[in-house]
């Protein structure tokens, strides 16, 4: 065998390597550290703000963060139009008025809680109609 095939073969392994590599470790949504981060974030990207309230021993929370939150769908949608951050239920101010887990509050760029919410361990099917609606509106109304 020549070296220049060789190389081609090596280089080849190399590709299907890094592919694999990016598919096996593909995106994550990419949560804000605090709250002042994730208001300062939607300020500067016009995003709104996405706030999952959950907390431990709760099996739609687990369901939805390793189900749901893992779809490549609802990670490319909350990342290109959201802020996410989560808190656990007992962090949550009492004016949001949260009473079950997971529970989904829902913030404009600016920090005013809009009068929307997800309750529930929602599967993606569920989920992303949900998002994407909110945000079309959100969006539309902006115009």
């Amino acid at each position: 065998m020549d070296k220049s095939r060789g190389d081609r073969i090596e280089m080849r392994y190399i590709v299907g390597l890094v592919l694999f590599a990016i598919t096996l470790f593909g995106e994550e949504i990419k949560w804000a550290n605090s709250w002042n981060e994730a208001l300062k974030l939607a300020k500067e990207e016009q995003k709104l703000i996405m706030l999952v309230v959950s907390q431990p021993h709760c099996g739609a929370c687990q369901f939805f963060k390793d189900i749901t939150l893992e779809d490549d769908e609802v990670i490319s949608e909350v990342n290109r139009y959201y802020i996410p951050i989560t808190l656990d239920i007992d962090e949550v101010p009492n004016n949001l008025y949260v009473t079950a887990t997971p529970t989904i509050r829902f913030f404009t760029p600016q920090g005013k809680k809009i009068r929307y919410k997800i309750v529930g361990g929602l599967n993606a099917k569920q989920f992303l109609p949900r998002i994407r609606k909110l945000r079309e509106v959100f969006y539309q109304h902006r115009r």
